[in-house]
């Protein structure tokens, strides 16, 4: 599953709460989780085999994008430093099969003095950054999963910034998109009131193997954790 914990939207009372939900047997029990925006509580590598990336350097804010899975399930780090890229990746080795994992956050801002190389562009040439980095390494079972800020309406909500476009070659690529590869619809997973976008904001993107029989869910929360909902992906 992949879930934007958004520490800077909620208040911090909710941070560990979101966290249980996420992980424990009495909430959303997730094998394997891909968070964005979030801040690691001091118990998680206890039970949890963690990859971690901050989004901004220091003395930015402190929260991060990352890969929890189980200790049940065997985790291997890949290191790659891409500019102007939030992403992490590892090699996920269960009972049955071995999956490549990436959790991403689509770069938003616009403000040069974040690029690498000080200039402004569409938010979605720094997201399409992100997929030309790990596109080689895409080429057997993988799991790829996070807050894109974008979906298939996206293209009406900001004509001309190339979001069909980026869907199109991702679909070309044999990126299957849940729940829109078997259904042809998207969910909401955007609940910001003043945000123009009510699309899916939040995607899991699967192989053609893994997807066969994947269904795909957005529970509810049970307090406001954050203003993304979950995105559930149960694979057979």
């Amino acid at each position: 599953m992949t879930w934007n914990l958004a520490p800077n939207s909620v208040p911090k009372k909710f941070r560990d709460p979101a966290w249980h939900h996420l992980l424990d047997p009495e909430g959303l029990d997730a094998d394997v989780a891909l968070v964005q925006e979030a801040i690691q509580p001091d118990w998680l590598d206890e039970q949890h085999h963690v990859h971690w990336r901050r989004s901004w350097p220091e003395p930015g804010p402190i929260w991060g994008t990352g890969i929890v899975t189980k200790k049940r399930f065997s985790l291997e780090p890949i290191f790659r430093d891409v500019p102007d890229t939030r992403f992490v990746m590892a090699r996920l080795t269960t009972n049955t099969a071995e999956f490549l994992v990436v959790s991403i956050h689509a770069f938003t801002t616009m403000d040069p003095a974040y690029f690498s190389d000080r200039r402004s562009l569409r938010f979605i040439d720094r997201l399409q950054a992100n997929f030309d980095a790990i596109r080689d390494d895409c080429t057997d079972r993988f799991i790829v999963g996070g807050d894109l800020n974008s979906g298939r309406i996206a293209e009406s909500t900001w004509p001309s910034h190339g979001h069909e476009a980026f869907w199109a070659a991702l679909d070309e690529a044999g990126f299957h998109s849940c729940p829109w590869s078997s259904t042809r619809e998207e969910v909401t997973t955007y609940t910001h009131p003043s945000g123009p976008f009510a699309g899916q904001a939040d995607h899991v993107l699967l192989d053609a193997t893994t997807a066969l029989g994947a269904t795909t869910a957005v529970p509810d929360l049970p307090a406001p954790l954050s203003d993304h909902l979950p995105l559930v992906v149960d694979l057979p």
